[in-house]
């Protein structure tokens, strides 16, 4: 089955749209596995360093980065949405391990 991010579900309940039967059972599998998700982040020279680890993949798993301060990753491999404040990095690959760099703006 296919699994859905917070953000995912964040917008469509802000749109009122109602998710319901198998998509709240994944949505509930994502989350369990989202916990189990470790984050780093740490000042580089060159700006953010952001690392995960999950032991479950990291398929999916996203985390947001002040637009005002850094850029998304160059590199493939994720997905980038964004907002007015906000930058998503969502994997999209479902390795273990993964760091990337977000440069200073």
């Amino acid at each position: 089955s296919k699994t859905m991010s917070p953000l995912f579900v964040e917008r469509r309940m802000a749109r009122s749209e109602i998710i319901v039967g198998s998509s709240l059972i994944d949505f509930g599998r994502f989350f369990l596995r989202f916990l189990k998700t470790t984050y780093d982040f740490s000042e580089a020279d060159s700006g953010l360093v952001v690392s995960l680890t999950n032991p479950e993949g990291l398929a999916g798993i996203s985390v947001a980065v002040p637009k005002a301060h850094y850029s998304p990753p160059s590199e493939k491999g994720y997905a980038i949405t964004e907002d007015g404040r906000y930058f998503y990095v969502t994997i999209t690959g479902n390795e273990t391990k993964n760091s990337f760099l977000c440069t200073r703006r």
